[in-house]
């Protein structure tokens, strides 16, 4: 079968899926409630990742299209990281804990091949990768905190990278993604929860992986790889960099991420998401032109770096916090409910 038809059954699986699944977490009470570091002001169902993860997977697997071990081997690492997000939205899980587990899911992906030929050196290029993919996750994690969001970055990365060459599990995220952003559109009446994070993370991560595979050794794979994930890669370099420089630790959640800023800056939910929208399939786009050879290697990455540091520092420009450190409320967010919060969360 068609891969167009694989990316069909997961978008309506999602759609349906989403909306069951829905219904069942209102019936538990399993909500994301509003928090000091989030952005939201009524509790919203969590668990949309479950059907987002079952959807790609139920496509994947009822269209006969994992036929090789590297897909399968995606497949897996989505399936295990998707379960542990829900564990860990259910019951919170300490962030060693999540390392290790994501660590050896990642080392599973490369010893089915699935290895960006950065140096030429076999063991270190294994390890760059295991080290990428894990961070490219958690960033992907992190990107999950405006309506919207994740799911259109991860709608444009999937179609994109699929057709740079990443394979069908790649398309079948994105039709996932299209079908949950249905029901995640601001404003949300559903979120996707670290269960549906880390799987779109790890599966389009590990996707874009296998495009840089087949490039020569050098700038090239990393080019393309920064220009495939460069909102969830710029977005978390900005938060990090914010709150070093607010004296905040790097860990506490707050509504100090890209797309709270642009919110500040005067831009509406959809608006919010149209930017992610159209800078995504920008880099997208120049990543596309990198895997088929019509763009070095050398000045896509240059430009890469110098694109992520304009919004980096161009990011500092919108004030996020008070002179303690503390979040600065955004417009609509009551003063009361901003303070310094304790954990974080779908925010963070």
């Amino acid at each position: 079968m068609s891969v167009g038809f694989c990316a069909l059954v997961s978008f309506v699986c999602a759609l349906i899926g989403t909306e069951v699944i829905r219904r069942f977490a209102l019936a538990r009470g399993i909500t994301d409630r509003p928090a000091a570091h989030k952005s939201h002001r009524a509790p919203t169902p969590l668990l949309g990742g479950v059907a987002v993860a079952s959807a790609a997977v139920a496509a994947v697997v009822l269209t006969g299209s994992a036929r090789d071990t590297a897909t399968l081997a995606i497949l897996a690492a989505g399936v295990v990281l998707s379960v542990l997000g829900l564990v860990d939205d259910l019951y919170p899980l300490g962030p060693g804990f999540r390392l290790i587990v994501e660590g050896c899911v990642a080392a599973g992906i490369v010893q089915a091949g699935v290895v960006a030929p950065v140096t030429g050196a076999g063991w270190l290029d294994a390890a760059l990768t295991v080290v990428w993919l894990v961070l490219i996750t958690n960033a992907m994690n992190l990107l999950d905190n405006t309506d919207g969001i994740l799911a259109v970055v991860s709608l444009v990365t999937g179609v994109a990278v699929a057709l740079a060459g990443g394979g069908v599990i790649a398309l079948a995220a994105a039709g996932a993604a299209l079908g949950f952003l249905c029901h995640n559109r601001p404003p949300a009446r559903i979120f996707l929860g670290d269960s549906g994070s880390l799987f779109l993370g790890i599966v389009l991560a590990a996707s874009a992986v296998r495009v840089s595979s087949a490039l020569p050794i050098g700038a090239a794979p990393v080019a393309y790889l920064l220009l495939a994930m460069l909102p969830a890669t710029a977005d978390t370099l900005i938060v990090i960099v914010s709150r070093r420089r607010a004296k905040r630790s790097v860990l506490l959640g707050g509504v100090d991420h890209l797309a709270h800023r642009l919110r500040r800056a005067g831009l509406s939910p959809w608006g919010t998401v149209l930017a992610f929208g159209v800078g995504c399939g920008g880099a997208s786009g120049l990543g596309w032109l990198v895997a088929e050879g019509a763009l070095g290697g050398v000045w896509a990455l240059s430009g890469g770096v110098v694109a992520v540091s304009v919004l980096v520092v161009g990011a500092q420009r919108v004030r996020c916090y008070d002179g303690a450190g503390v979040t600065a409320p955004m417009q609509g967010q009551p003063r009361d409910a901003v303070a310094v919060a304790v954990g974080a969360g779908r925010e963070g």
